[in-house]
C-alpha cells in the first residue's frame, strides 16, 4: 500500500521504486491518482482521458450510450424543484436516486411514487449541505 505524498512527482518517484504490474486505487477518490500514475508508468489500465466518465455518474452514462450500450435516463439535479420538474415532465412513477459523485450503494434510494423520491432528495441534499459544513 502506497500513500500519495506532498507532489505528484514525488509520488511518481515512489511508486517508480516497486516496479508495479499494477495501480489499484484503494477507494474512489484513489481513481484519479491511480489513472494517472498507471499512465505515467505505461502500465495497462484506464486512460487518463475518460476520468471524467469513471467518476461522473452522469458522464458515465453519457459515454455508455455513446457507444450504443444500454443507458439510464436521468438528470442531475441541483435542488429538490429540479428533481419535482424532471419527475413530472417525464411521467416517471418508479426511480432511482443516487448522488453524481460516491461509491457503491452509499444515498442510493429506490422510490416507488412521487413523494418518496422528493423525500429522498430532500434527505440527500441535507446531508450533503451538512457534510460540506464540517469540510
Amino acid at each position: 500500500m502506497i500513500y500519495e505524498m506532498d507532489t505528484y512527482e514525488e509520488t511518481l518517484e515512489m511508486v517508480k521504486e516497486y516496479n508495479p504490474l499494477l495501480i489499484v486505487a484503494g477507494y474512489e477518490r484513489g481513481v484519479p491518482l491511480a489513472t494517472k500514475l498507471s499512465e505515467d508508468l505505461g502500465l495497462l489500465g484506464n486512460s487518463v482521458e475518460n476520468l471524467e466518465a469513471m467518476t461522473d455518474k452522469a458522464k458515465m452514462q453519457e459515454r455508455i450510450a455513446e457507444y450504443g450500450l444500454r443507458s439510464l435516463k436521468g438528470k442531475v439535479v441541483n435542488d429538490v424543484k429540479e428533481a419535482i420538474a424532471f419527475y413530472d415532465n417525464e411521467g416517471l412513477e418508479e426511480v432511482v436516486i443516487k448522488p453524481n459523485y460516491g461509491a457503491g450503494s452509499t444515498n442510493v434510494r429506490f422510490c416507488s411514487n412521487r413523494d418518496e423520491m422528493i423525500g429522498e432528495v430532500t434527505n440527500i441534499f441535507d446531508t450533503i449541505n451538512r457534510t460540506s459544513e464540517w469540510q
